[in-house]
């Protein structure tokens, strides 16, 4: 449910927000002085285009804003499936493209004429998105999901949290413990950098390394159907696209998944070597410079 709730939510957003600046640019045409002066034929292909616009994006965004409502909804009380290995990076790029899309620098091609009368109402989108970041960060005792926004390569830059409070507070519509919750998460997010950037590894050994994804696995599964290893987000992603084994094709589902346990323990024993090593090179820098 919560991969289907995610999948619909994007795609409808996703196709209304594509759409928006469209209507933008025909409305800036149609309401143009010199758009009465344009042949009778493209003025009005431009207002039906104009019009079939307004319809699309008015039909995409009552459904999206069910879907993110209910994705609002569910995150307060259940949490658990959105954490799962595979879906919590999922729903944090999901989150952070959104995020960039309400608050980030193009979001001025976002404004239309009217937007509330077809269901754009950005600044209750960015309170539902705000919330559920909220709902999950407060379920994940482990700060998984944290460091999984901080990861997304694609849509994730901190000033977006910042631009995302800003609005909020300019607002005045969002509640102050809202406001401050979301403030503590954008710095939990920010620290969540430093501790990345201690699990950087060198010379990881091609045993240990994803084969499609070429990363340090952390939790390594067997693909019985074709016996090859990879790291359980990988393939989970995969799975829930498709229900095949990407090495050669034939029926693969979660459940068949085998857990590498012997690879696993040995990844992490290598992964406390390395820390190890690497906290005496900085012991020894440190008197160094002494």
């Amino acid at each position: 449910m919560s991969s289907m709730l995610m999948n619909d939510a994007m795609y409808l957003l996703d196709e209304a927000m594509r759409k928006l600046p469209e209507i933008k640019t025909l409305e800036a045409e149609v309401e143009s002085d010199s758009f009465e002066s344009q042949p009778h034929q493209h003025r009005r292909e431009q207002e039906q285009r104009l019009e079939t616009a307004r319809q699309h994006v008015g039909s995409d965004l009552i459904l999206a804003n069910v879907h993110v409502r209910m994705m609002q909804y569910t995150t307060e009380t259940i949490v658990a499936p959105f954490l799962e290995s595979g879906m919590v990076d999922r729903i944090a790029g999901t989150l952070n493209y959104f995020l960039l899309y309400l608050v980030g620098p193009e979001r001025k091609k976002l404004r239309i004429k009217d937007g509330e009368k077809y269901g754009f109402k950005p600044l209750e989108l960015l309170t539902m998105i705000v919330d559920i970041y909220l709902h999950i960060d407060k379920g994940d005792p482990g700060s998984t999901f944290a460091l999984n926004v901080l990861k997304d390569e694609r849509s994730y830059k901190q000033e977006l949290f910042t631009e995302a409070i800003k609005v909020l507070q300019r607002a005045s519509t969002s509640g102050i413990q809202m406001i401050t919750s979301f403030e503590k998460f954008a710095e939990k997010v920010s620290d969540s950098d430093a501790e990345a950037a201690e699990e950087v590894y060198d010379d990881i050994p091609d045993e240990f390394t994803d084969e499609l994804m070429c990363h340090l696995m952390e939790d390594p599964v067997l693909l019985p159907t074709s016996g090859q290893i990879l790291d359980r987000p990988t393939i989970v992603r995969i799975l829930l696209s498709e229900q095949r084994d990407p090495f050669n094709r034939q029926m693969l589902t979660m459940d068949m998944l085998e857990p590498a346990t012997e690879l696993k323990q040995r990844i992490q024993a290598w992964k406390l070597e390395q820390k190890r090593l690497k906290k005496q090179q900085q012991e020894a820098s440190a008197m160094d410079t002494e």
